[in-house]
């Protein structure tokens, strides 16, 4: 049967596709719209659960009083501006360094590039909360009320934003580790861990308001538990999966390698952020 299938047209070799060569397919325009939205709707998902959370904090908090709706509504909007920027703009350097690292024969010879990129996006973004948001959220409260806003209110603030440190360094890691799965295409399990985070914030922001006497402080707690979920999650995922896992870096061998292009793509990002937000 096989020699009926042989004519003067036939190769007389077999023709094989080498190791790492790839059939090229013809363009689908809906099978490639079908891939994108599937990994943006979980994206954008998980944006928007971010800013629900922090809506239903404010919320909640107005159900004590004015005073704290006010504190709360004003300290979320300096904590966006300050820290949220920095972890959200900045982790935006992980989008075009790990998608570049991703493309190339460097992350197939050596998958942990990938996970170096990681820590050196942690270690600057870390760095720069700590040595410049985090002072500037010590002394808010003192410059608030140089900024004309009332003593009690501007002091209130200002102790709110401090309460929300741990937050805000907690985000910068959550924010990260979500890059860096999402470059790997695991666009799905970032948006199941921030919903479950959500879910369980929004509870204990409801349990910590009304049945504690921590008052406005439970805002700052919930929040900081929310970021705390969020980053086991994402940890979980990576840890879950054999292909992400294998790219997870643990040694620092090689962390100055490009560390001033990281700092250059992070500032860029945490600058386009600040161009939008501060209008």
């Amino acid at each position: 049967m096989a020699s009926d299938m042989v004519n003067e047209n036939s190769p007389l070799l077999p023709q094989q596709l080498l190791p790492n060569e790839v059939i090229d397919e013809p363009f689908s325009l809906w099978r490639d719209f079908i891939g994108l939205t599937r990994q943006t709707i979980p994206i954008c998902f998980s944006f928007a659960l971010q800013n629900a959370v922090q809506m239903i904090c404010v919320l909640t908090a107005g159900t004590i009083g004015p005073f704290e709706l006010e504190v709360t509504s004003y300290g979320f909007m300096f904590y966006s501006c300050t820290g949220s920027m920095v972890a959200i703009g900045g982790a935006t350097a992980l989008d075009t360094l790990c998608a570049h690292a991703s493309s190339s024969q460097q992350a197939i010879d050596n998958p942990r590039i990938l996970g170096r990129l990681l820590q050196q996006c942690l270690t600057v973004l870390l760095g720069l909360f700590m040595l410049i948001i985090a002072p500037i959220w010590v002394f808010s409260g003192s410059m608030f009320a140089a900024l004309g806003q009332e003593p009690v209110f501007a002091h209130a603030t200002g102790r709110f934003i401090i309460f929300m440190l741990p937050a805000g360094a907690l985000q910068v890691i959550a924010e990260c580790l979500r890059k860096f799965l999402q470059v790997q295409g695991e666009s799905n399990s970032v948006g199941a861990a921030t919903a479950l985070a959500s879910v369980v914030a929004v509870i204990l922001d409801v349990v910590l308001v009304r049945w504690t006497s921590l008052g406005l402080l439970s805002v700052p707690c919930a929040f900081a538990i929310y970021q705390i979920v969020t980053m086991l999650l994402l940890l979980g995922s990576i840890t879950y999966k054999p292909v992400i896992r294998r790219t997870w870096c643990s040694s620092i061998t090689g962390m100055l390698d490009g560390l001033p292009q990281m700092m250059f793509y992070a500032v860029t990002g945490i600058a386009t952020i600040a161009t939008e937000w501060w209008r």
